[in-house]
């Protein structure tokens, strides 16, 4: 069977669960403020910055077995995401007050659709080269548009580079990684730039 990559919209329902987490979790699991006034008064509840902690490394966990093309890690990663979140939600669902459970299956199905994608992905395999972005295979308005959003996003380039640089076997070191990194994001935005002078 051909190889599918489904990373990229994995990774995207996934941050959008984290966002979806992020702004109502307070609100779903503790009935009390929103998270701008959180953020106001400085006050997080623990469990609230706990799920925020291990969602991330889920998502962290996920682009390593990504980048290293490991079908067990993949498969142990998926089978646990599965256990844990549909044993948080079922037993949260179950908890809760009827008002707070729109919140708990809007947080499910985002994740289910999340976890269909990680399944397709562990179903067909890996592509050859996983150090691809998604949105560099060709130029234009669309794509261009994802990279500024991608690239305005503090931290997140970086991060991925890091990472990347982490899991691949490779002789550069972390500064010439940032520097051929960098060199493609300059390349693909100069193609864009091309491009919108053209029309």
């Amino acid at each position: 069977r051909p190889a599918s990559d489904a990373y990229a919209l994995c990774f995207l329902f996934d941050s959008i669960f984290f966002i979806f987490v992020t702004v109502t979790y307070q609100r779903a699991m503790h009935n009390t403020q929103s998270l701008v006034q959180s953020v106001y008064q400085q006050l997080f509840p623990y469990d609230f910055v706990f799920s925020l902690l291990v969602i991330f490394s889920l998502i962290v966990l996920e682009r390593a077995a990504y980048v290293t093309r490991s079908h067990l890690s993949k498969a142990i990663l998926h089978y646990f995401n599965l256990a844990l979140f549909t044993t948080f939600c079922f037993f949260t669902y179950w908890h809760c007050a009827p008002f707070q459970r729109k919140f708990v299956v809007a947080a499910f199905s985002l994740k289910c659709v999340s976890l269909a994608f990680s399944a397709r992905q562990l179903h067909c395999g890996y592509p050859k080269v996983t150090a691809n972005y998604f949105f560099m295979h060709r130029v234009d308005y669309l794509t261009s548009y994802v990279f500024m959003i991608y690239y305005s996003v503090p931290f997140i380039h970086e991060l991925r580079s890091i990472l990347d640089w982490t899991c691949t076997e490779t002789s550069l070191k972390l500064i010439d990684w940032m520097k051929l990194e960098d060199i493609r994001m300059t390349l693909f935005s100069v193609k864009a730039g091309l491009l919108s002078r053209r029309d």
